[in-house]
């Protein structure tokens, strides 16, 4: 059953009055998981809690409950005073007056198969709603960190040069075009320009298509075409 928040078939109307409480006293926590109203009467004379309370104090005494003030009796009869505890090693029995959260004494229930009406809690303290929507905003998280990875892989591209090797590449190709266009030597610029217009381009310009054309036709031939 651990870890399976167990609930009451029917919800006692005494919940909705307590569902905002950040924390219980063990006496309030015990009469609220033994089916009792912890602000009625019937809290202050009842036996039935008592089992609870046993085990609510064995709990914090062993730490599987996590307590969120301490406190135990020091003295006896009216010379008695609650006495806070800052280590549970310390500790001989915890007093009643002792409180803990809500999130802990829930989940502290569900390790037991104790029924309650609190929110399902996970190991965070968070609620189950809660821990479903941190899982949404961390996938939308690790998503976005994705897209902004590949825009900069693309502008990374789109910005980088063409290698040495690729440039004479493309100039030697020019070349061969000019040579098998038999472009006039001064006309070659706005014939080359002309067309590029008549396939619907409009770039480059007369001064880049001059530069291209320039450094294609000043390139040396390899010292060994074979």
């Amino acid at each position: 059953m651990k870890g399976d928040a167990v609930e009451y078939k029917e919800r006692p109307s005494y919940w909705d009055e307590w569902k905002y409480v950040e924390y219980l006293t063990l006496d309030q926590a015990a009469a609220m998981l033994s089916g009792i109203d912890p602000s009625s009467d019937n809290n202050f004379s009842s036996n039935a809690k008592k089992p609870m309370l046993e085990a609510l104090k064995q709990a914090v005494l062993m730490t599987s409950l996590k307590p969120f003030r301490l406190y135990e009796w020091e003295g006896e009869g009216y010379d008695a005073f609650l006495k806070p505890v800052t280590d549970t090693l310390l500790l001989v029995e915890a007093a009643q007056q002792s409180t803990v959260l809500i999130p802990d004494l829930a989940a502290w229930a569900d390790s037991k198969g104790i029924p309650h009406h609190w929110p399902r809690v996970q190991s965070d303290g968070a609620t189950g709603s809660d821990a479903e929507l941190k899982a949404a905003k961390s996938e939308i998280e690790a998503l976005k960190a994705r897209a902004e990875t590949a825009e900069n892989k693309l502008a990374e591209l789109e910005a980088s040069p063409f290698s040495a090797r690729e440039r004479n590449n493309m100039l030697r190709i020019v070349r061969a075009l000019s040579e098998m266009a038999r472009l006039p030597e001064k006309g070659a610029v706005p014939s080359v320009e002309s067309q590029l217009q008549e396939l619907g381009f409009t770039s480059p310009k007369e001064e880049t298509i001059r530069k291209v054309l320039k450094e294609a036709g000043e390139l040396e031939p390899d010292e060994n075409p074979n």
